[in-house]
């Protein structure tokens, strides 16, 4: 069979959706060779892959940069770029030395995008968010340009740094360049797996059919799941609460949660991640559960209720297992995440600056007194399932390979 290399974001909200996709591809008898950092090499084996490791000198650095890219997207611009540079010189070759058939590579990658056009490969991109059309490009113009008012000679010195390094890529290696300065977060391929539904998906209409597969979520099992105490569970409604592994450091958030949510007629189970001890908080009230670490797809299945950053992955599984949602989104997509959320009726959105005991506790009450809440939920989460998942994405990625002779 063939040989595919894979280029991930390292990141578990880039990775995560992929393994199982890795390890169906690795059943169907593919070569899969799958680059990321380090952190991620047990899990990448234990899906089947051959792993190989971007390097110590890998520009990215996600978890040390995460507070200046939220506000200063341009500076996650100019990072991509430098990344694809350092990319280009340091594992083109290595890359082109495995003889790959065709490559997949997360959106977000634009050294993926960059990498099939020096190899003239075919290439599959990887969509962990919704896809963006012009529209939405357009609107993230308008939160930039508010960036931009703000702190002017920053914003425009990132932005003329972004305008050089895009320049010196495509100059120097004869590159088509993007349509678009924030479009080098969606680098599409000749195959687009967009892991939602057309039903959740933004103006799915605009987005061409042959080109973009709404494949829905990648649900699997995960067998390095944390444990969990399941028999300490009450019978009452149980409230999930969590940031996902990006930020997990606010405790001021978990602290709001406490103090809304303590001694209330619901079993509430947190999530606090790596940056937050829990027993930092102790004593904790009789009918809260807390631990660094939860199994997110089992809890899930026993929740009423999801108070959510509103990572695309959050808000999927949530949805695919029928769980309205109060979403508090942080950065990036979530808030477009989240505004479809409410739009379709599956949930309410609080901003940062809304969060209160207060209104945490209300936007609580609201959604679990309304069954509408619940029912937009499995709504929708009904069309993530119908979309086929795991199975759909290797449909589509063996008709891919037929249509361009790949063995």
């Amino acid at each position: 069979m063939a040989t595919v290399v894979f280029l991930s974001l390292p990141a578990q909200g880039h990775i995560n959706p992929t393994l199982p996709l890795v390890t169906e591809l690795v059943r169907h008898g593919e070569q899969v060779i799958y680059y990321t950092s380090d952190e991620f090499q047990a899990a990448i084996e234990l899906a089947g892959a051959t792993y190989r490791s971007y390097g110590k000198a890998f520009p990215l650095d996600l978890v040390h940069n995460q507070y200046k890219f939220e506000h200063h997207p341009l500076l996650a611009v100019e990072t991509l770029l430098e990344t694809s540079l350092w990319v280009l010189a340091h594992l083109q070759a290595e890359i082109q030395a495995s003889c790959p058939d065709y490559l997949i590579y997360d959106a977000c990658c634009l050294w993926g995008n960059f990498l099939a056009q020096l190899l003239h490969l075919p290439a599959i991109a990887s969509l962990s968010t919704m896809a963006a059309n012009q529209r939405i490009l357009n609107e993230i113009h308008a939160s930039i340009h508010e960036n931009v008012t703000q702190t002017p000679s920053r914003e425009y010195e990132y932005l003329q740094r972004c305008l050089i390094l895009l320049a010196i890529l495509c100059d120097h290696y004869h590159l088509k360049p993007p349509q678009d300065i924030f479009a080098i977060f969606h680098n599409y391929g000749d195959l687009t797996l967009v892991y939602t539904s057309r039903a959740f998906q933004l103006d799915a209409d605009s987005f061409d059919e042959g080109r973009f597969k709404f494949v829905g979520p990648l649900i699997a099992s995960r067998s390095q799941a944390p444990p969990f105490p399941f028999t300490n569970l009450s019978r009452q409604p149980l409230i999930y609460i969590s940031l996902g592994t990006m930020y997990s450091d606010r405790a001021a958030f978990f602290h709001t949660c406490l103090e809304a949510l303590a001694e209330s007629p619901w079993q509430i189970v947190m999530a606090t991640g790596h940056n937050l001890d829990p027993a930092s908080l102790e004593p904790l009230p009789s009918n809260i559960i807390m631990e660094r670490f939860v199994p997110q797809l089992e809890v899930l299945q026993h929740s009423a209720l999801f108070i959510t950053h509103g990572g695309m992955n959050s808000v999927s599984e949530a949805l695919y297992y029928h769980v309205p949602m109060v979403v508090i989104p942080q950065s990036m997509d979530q808030p477009w995440n989240a505004a479809r959320v409410a739009e379709l009726g599956a949930g309410k959105v609080l901003t940062n600056a809304q969060v209160t005991p207060e209104s945490l506790h209300h936007s609580v009450e609201e959604i679990l007194a309304n069954p509408s809440f619940t029912r937009a939920a499995t709504s929708i989460g009904e069309s993530l399932r119908q979309a086929g998942g795991v199975q759909r994405a290797i449909t589509e990625i063996l008709a891919f390979k037929r249509a361009r002779n790949i063995p």
